[in-house]
């Protein structure tokens, strides 16, 4: 029997760097185990570089990933978008938008597709990248998710600052702040309700209790807990069917969540699991794997 491989806790992992520093050690010990893997495997897409989010645009058709090629706090200039069309799967990631930060969450709205990048939120062209505007929120700590309702309100979710902003066209405001959201990551606007994905109170990454599930009135900012207990650093979020699926950025680990808060882990072993993104008509779980420099296709079941 092999010895144990020992891991920093979740106390003393204080930061991403941290987490980095680790990661040759957790890889080696990754390949000597089985990966738990309920769904099957697709493909895998390289070419990608520090890949964080995930979306599949409805209307063009096509798959976009935010590329944020280094430490997700850093203004660098480094940060790309890449796009796949759903009819060529197999080929490469074509490069949508460059000379961005650190890019992360991506929704749209009409024929614009707007993204989270540390402080900012911009809204692209979806024909052709160029920038059409940006908010900046000077007080914001680190942007992530976005989520757009069906009369178009934007939501976009700080996670250091534990907070829901709620953007338009040229002006921002606080949608909602404080401990009680367990610092927001993933957002998604589905059926009139606001759906977070909590990472756990957090201001350095490093996490005492981990975050849960829950549903926001967007009216009344009333909170429904889903998972009633803390689940994990949550990170993407979506809704397949009767499920809420969900992934786990430390554990690397994807669930399955009931609309009662009953979870199972579908894919397991994925290296820094971020925002997920899903493609209902060929269902497809797509996977952003950031510590790995990898994004994997899955297909889901109804189940």
């Amino acid at each position: 029997m092999e010895a144990a491989v020992s891991f920093l806790s979740d106390d003393d992992l204080d930061s991403l760097a941290v987490y980095y520093a680790e990661l040759p050690k957790k890889q080696e010990y990754l390949r000597k185990i089985s990966q738990t893997q309920h769904l099957k495997s697709i493909r895998n897409l390289s070419g990608v570089t520090t890949p964080e989010s995930v979306y599949f645009e409805p209307r063009s058709k096509r798959i976009f990933v935010s590329n944020v090629v280094g430490q997700g706090g850093e203004k660098d200039g480094n940060g790309w978008i890449g796009v796949l069309s759903l009819k060529d799967q197999y080929s490469k990631l074509k490069v949508f938008k460059t000379n961005l930060n650190a890019p992360k969450g991506m929704r749209s709205k009409n024929d614009t597709l707007w993204v989270t990048d540390i402080d900012t939120v911009y809204a692209l062209s979806l024909t052709d990248g160029s920038t059409q505007n940006k908010v900046e929120i000077p007080n914001a700590m680190f942007l992530n998710d976005i989520a757009i309702s069906d009369n178009g309100r934007i939501f976009v979710s700080d996670t250091l600052g534990s907070a829901i902003y709620e953007v338009s066209d040229q002006t921002y405001k606080v949608f909602d702040r404080g401990a009680h959201l367990e610092s927001p990551n993933g957002l998604l606007w589905k059926d009139g309700k606001l759906y977070v994905a909590a990472f756990g109170l957090t201001t350095n990454w490093s996490v005492k209790v981990k975050g849960r599930i829950y549903s926001i009135d967007s009216v009344t900012k009333k909170i429904h807990y889903i998972t009633k207990t803390p689940l994990g650093t949550l990170d993407g979020i979506e809704i397949f069917g009767n499920q809420i699926l969900v992934s786990d950025w430390r554990e690397g680990k994807v669930y399955s969540v009931s609309f009662q808060g009953e979870s199972k882990v579908l894919v397991s072993n994925l290296l820094g699991a971020a925002d997920i993104g899903i493609v209902p008509e060929k269902k497809w779980l797509i996977v952003p794997r950031m510590a790995e420099d990898l994004v994997s296709f899955f297909r889901l079941t109804e189940d």
